[in-house]
């Protein structure tokens, strides 16, 4: 099988992906736990779905939008709103973190 380079610039682009969401990573645990810079934070544990959310106000309409066809739930809790996400495959859990991580604009430079 020959490797073309738009398989190339797919490896590429999903590895620089993954590097930004690994300096989100709040905690090493038994799940995946992300802080962004735009205030969203997402609790996913091993073996448990769906991924937990938690954002302000502000970004629950973009949030909505991003999970519209998952048949998520959300409360308000403390000013803030969580959002129960279900999803199928890793690929999904993958877009929707990326999502998240983007809402408000990619702007987060280290």
């Amino acid at each position: 099988m020959e490797v073309t380079q738009e398989m190339r610039n797919e490896v590429v682009l999903y590895n620089w992906k993954m590097m930004k969401l690994d300096r989100c990573r709040a905690t090493w645990t038994m799940g995946e736990n992300y802080e962004f810079p735009n205030g969203i934070r997402v609790y996913f544990y091993l073996g448990k779905i769906p991924v937990e959310i938690i954002a302000n106000i502000e970004h629950a309409g973009d949030i909505e939008s991003l999970v519209e066809n998952t048949g998520y739930t959300k409360k308000p809790m403390n000013g803030q709103i969580e959002f129960s996400v279900p999803f199928g495959t890793r690929g999904e859990y993958l877009d929707l973190i990326w999502g998240l991580y983007t809402i408000g604009g990619e702007r987060h430079y280290w």
